[in-house]
């Protein structure tokens, strides 16, 4: 006769088990490897938009028109080769539909744009809670304030 090569019930009951075992413990990483992208991409985003505040208030303060501007003007800047509307020496944060605000100057691409108020902006993932970054523009003669907010990530 001749002897058929092949696992064993009890083997393959041994590997599913092992899967099993390899699975519980590898799925929770893999869930909070998708939690710490996102956050590490907000934190990217945060930078970016920090950078272009700053850049823009440079920008201003090199830009003759800038510096007699009035709140809320909008003056062009040759550094970004377009229309920038300015809230004390800052992007202003204002309204979505506008073309000349700091949600208009950051790459954002992949993030849902918002803005809470006529002095927000907020980017966020989309489909999800509390896990954001969000420019407020200036109060009086201040700076602008970038936060951001990871809990619902």
């Amino acid at each position: 006769m001749r002897r058929l090569n092949g696992f064993s019930l009890i083997e393959l009951v041994v590997v599913i088990l092992i899967l099993g075992i390899l699975a519980v413990v590898a799925l929770p990483r893999f869930v909070n490897l998708s939690t710490e992208s996102r956050i590490a991409a907000l934190e990217g985003l945060r930078a970016a938009v920090t950078s272009t505040s700053e850049h823009v208030s440079i920008a201003c303060k090199l830009t003759a028109s800038c510096n007699n501007t009035l709140r809320g003007d909008s003056i062009f800047l040759p550094a970004y080769n377009q229309n920038v509307r300015i809230v004390w020496g800052y992007a202003d944060a204002g309204l979505l539909s506008r073309d000349d605000e700091i949600d208009d100057l950051v790459e954002s691409d992949g993030f849902d744009i918002t803005a809470p108020n006529g002095a927000t902006v907020r980017w966020s993932f989309p489909d999800t809670t509390n896990c954001y970054v969000q420019y407020a523009q200036p109060p009086s003669n201040g700076t602008p304030t970038v936060s951001m907010v990871t809990s619902g990530c």
